[in-house]
């Protein structure tokens, strides 16, 4: 999956079903659906801006790797 230097959109990864299944699960208890969809139009680079601080640095770097990978 192209991330587009982190200006892909939330929804444009939920429109991959593994993307969406791989955050669900890596996330959980962190993030819930609802969540998804009120953040579906903002970029992956604001939604790591707000993860700052709740998410570590290391898995992020091995979230977006595995996001690629899609």
């Amino acid at each position: 999956m192209n991330l587009k230097n982190n200006n892909i959109t939330v929804s444009e990864i939920m429109s991959n079903p593994q993307a969406k299944k791989y955050l669900l699960d890596e996330l959980a208890g962190i993030i819930n659906p609802q969540m998804l969809a009120f953040a579906s139009n903002m970029t992956l680079k604001n939604v790591l801006a707000f993860a700052e601080g709740r998410i570590s640095k290391e898995k992020m770097c091995i979230m977006l790797k595995k996001l690629e990978e899609f």
